[in-house]
């Protein structure tokens, strides 16, 4: 119980993509089938005689379902809601983080080649990440600083991220060298 929504968890927070969380799920319910998919063929005998009388037995087996006094059922429900409100908690603390840009690179390396325009190799290098009270649409920045300044930013107009030539503007949808494919 507690130990596979522990693994829940993790494995949904862990993920960067709906694909990747997918295919994990898959794979986890794939596991947990083969335990039913062995019982199955013992159960007709195809792992042999005994194992087919044991689990004829397992599956035959009777366990009354217990009455639960009023008082014990009100520790249940506390108990699940204490669990679902640590979910909750640490499911919080990790929004609050990826909000707070806390999981965002400091620095990137960009690469330009002279494909497209042979101006955009002089742009690259190192950029540094910008401090929050610099974000744009509650998107970071980055700037390079040195021969050529340049800021990447994201521009909500265009939908997509820009390179603009200048650091010193506060919005790199002013005047935008590049731009990447639309994203949101």
């Amino acid at each position: 119980g507690a130990l596979g929504l522990t693994v829940t968890f993790f494995v949904i927070v862990a993920e960067s993509s709906v694909i990747e969380l997918l295919l994990n799920f898959s794979a986890l319910e794939f596991v947990s089938q083969l335990d039913n998919v062995a019982f199955y063929l013992s159960s007709v005998g195809y792992f042999g005689k005994v194992l087919r009388l044991k689990t004829t037995h397992v599956a035959d087996t009777y366990f009354p379902v217990p009455t639960i006094p009023k008082n014990e059922r009100r520790f249940h429900s506390l108990t699940l809601f204490i669990i679902m409100g640590g979910m909750m908690s640490a499911w919080s603390y990790v929004v609050y983080k990826q909000t707070s840009n806390d999981f965002l690179c400091k620095e990137i390396f960009v690469q330009f080649g002279d494909e497209a325009s042979s101006e955009l190799g002089a742009y690259t290098g190192l950029y540094s990440r910008k401090d929050v009270k610099r974000r744009n649409n509650h998107r970071t920045q980055y700037s390079k600083t040195g021969w050529l300044n340049g800021t990447f930013g994201y521009c909500s107009s265009e939908e997509a991220w820009v390179l603009s030539p200048s650091s010193k503007s506060q919005s790199p949808c002013k005047s935008w060298i590049a731009k990447s494919s639309a994203t949101k």
